[in-house]
């Protein structure tokens, strides 16, 4: 009788929820809902644009998260195409995809269970079509990768004598 042995190495994943937000420049907080408090982010938009708007989503203020890319209009619409990235995603979910369109720029705290277009999305690339509009508000619930996860914990002091 022969025997084998094997290893196997299982590479896992701890994650942190957040709230994230189109921004409209890679600059975080930038064309903010309000200017103090709530640090919700809206994308402006350009109605008669010709060429495709990348913008950042960024998650807990700061965190980009991936891009939300606005095609040029066709019709009376305009397709988002919503990337994520380092190893960041959609959480499980309803409504984890909420964006409510703006003829003008929003004024006042959003209300993001009240937006107008909500999508049960998963995973790391969804597109969306929505309404022609001179302003988005889009707000995604994420799962980041923990950057703390897996560290190793902190040495503990030897044990005094006696």
């Amino acid at each position: 009788m022969s025997s084998a042995a094997a290893s196997v190495a299982v590479q896992v994943q701890g994650y942190l929820d957040g709230t994230a937000w189109a921004a409209d420049s890679d600059a975080p907080g930038a064309i903010r809902f309000v200017e103090q408090g709530n640090w919700a982010t809206f994308v402006q938009y350009d109605t008669e644009r010709l060429e495709p708007k990348t913008t950042t989503i960024r998650a807990g203020q700061t965190h980009a998260v991936g891009t939300a890319t606005f095609a040029p209009p066709d019709g009376g619409e305009v397709t988002i195409d919503f990337v994520l990235v380092g190893g960041s995603m959609v959480a499980d979910g309803e409504a984890t995809l909420k964006l409510q369109d703006y003829a003008q720029a929003p004024d006042g705290n959003p209300g993001v269970g009240v937006f107008e277009h909500k999508w049960d999305a998963i995973g790391t690339s969804i597109t969306v079509p929505v309404p022609l509009n001179a302003c988005y508000g889009v707000h995604l619930n994420v799962w980041m990768p923990d950057p703390t996860f897996g560290s190793e914990p902190a040495d503990e002091p030897e044990p005094r004598p006696g």
